[in-house]
């Protein structure tokens, strides 16, 4: 099996992007505009579950997210390994995370206001990795 792992260890090619999803979301295809990198946003509140199977098994050792502004980024990052049938209420404090993230720490706006944040995971939990899911919120909301 060959894997598409990019040089700089981007998995998005190793992402099953037919099966992922994304709940809460505004729009027809929101796993296609994340494959894409377009933003996304939430539908009625400020929080999203990105649901992103592998379509073989992956180690993870940082995710990498982007938001336009501070002021729309959200301060908390939930994530789940292999845990696929996970619910927006689960997500949101019912089942505890892998890892959980608060606050996080967001970079300098860049010249167009958007920031970045690097989130290094707890390597030796995210190894073998078949399925992630990322929950995100603004907390303050």
């Amino acid at each position: 099996m060959t894997a598409s792992v990019g040089s700089d260890g981007d998995l998005s090619g190793e992402v099953d992007w037919a099966q992922a999803g994304v709940s809460n979301a505004q729009g027809d295809d929101p796993a296609n505009t994340v494959r894409t990198g377009a933003p996304v946003t939430s539908e009625d509140d400020a929080e999203l579950l990105f649901e992103l199977p592998f379509r073989s098994l992956v180690k993870l050792q940082a995710l990498h997210l982007t938001a336009s502004s501070v002021d729309e980024a959200p301060s908390c990052v939930r994530l789940f390994a292999n845990e696929r049938n996970i619910v927006m209420t689960d997500a949101a404090g019912d089942t505890p995370p892998t890892q959980e993230f608060a606050p996080v720490t967001w970079g300098e706006p860049g010249p167009d206001g958007a920031v970045t944040a690097a989130l290094d995971v707890k390597f030796l939990k995210f190894q073998n990795l078949s399925f992630l899911a990322v929950y995100v919120c603004r907390q303050d909301e």
